[in-house]
């Protein structure tokens, strides 16, 4: 099985032709106090904790925490929908976070795969690298998307911009003898359900930047 790092790894590829169109888009983008108590009434206090504290309040319980304002607070593991993951049988190998960028990786007995979001300038640079084989440009669930495949491995993976200067990334690995033809498609398939899971929950709520013009 292929590690998350091991999908994201550039081969010492060309630089795809998107980074020259697309770079300059994303450099663009702005990212009380205590009651006494008497000893005589310290067995009174006792027995009340006893019979299950009996006049005394219940601490509050703790306040969920607030719903997500952009996908870049958004947990990238709930970008999955529960169905992808059964019929899979995928299980949730990490859920990573940085100053930059969120992640959220799944393994099965076939095939892993991550939900990458980022908000760095270098993003599309290290797509290229890691996906040197352009498909294309394509629509995904209502979003352009650009697919790109690796040349070293049955893997494969689309951008799609869902922010002002943050993307979103959907990568797949397939096991050998698969294909990264085969890897693309689970990737069309994933990232359609996961940009339903994003609109969901409101966060597509502007016009999403164009990968290309």
């Amino acid at each position: 099985m292929e590690s998350e790092v091991e999908l994201r790894k550039g081969g010492d590829q060309e630089p795809n032709p998107l980074v020259a169109r697309d770079r300059s888009l994303l450099a663009r983008h702005t990212f009380a106090p205590m009651n006494r108590t008497t000893a005589v009434g310290l067995p009174v206090v006792a027995a009340l904790a006893l019979l299950g504290g009996c006049g005394q309040s219940a601490p509050p319980a703790p306040s969920a925490p607030p719903p997500p304002t952009s996908v870049q607070d958004a947990d990238p593991c709930s970008f999955i929908a529960k169905s992808v993951v059964t019929e899979n049988d995928l299980k949730q190998a990490s859920d990573d976070k940085s100053k930059t960028s969120r992640s959220c990786s799944w393994t099965s007995a076939s095939f892993s795969m991550m939900v990458l979001v980022r908000w760095d300038s270098d993003s599309l640079i290290d797509f290229s690298q890691a996906f040197p084989l352009l498909v294309g440009s394509e629509d995904i669930g209502g979003l352009d998307a650009v697919v790109g495949k690796s040349g070293a491995r049955p893997s494969c993976a689309a951008v799609f911009f869902v922010d002002e200067g943050t993307i979103l990334e959907i990568v797949v690995g397939d096991e050998p003898p698969s294909t990264a033809d085969s890897a693309c498609e689970r990737v069309r398939t994933i990232g359609a359900g996961a940009v339903r899971k994003i609109r969901d929950q409101g966060l597509l709520t502007s016009a999403p930047v164009p990968t290309s013009r």
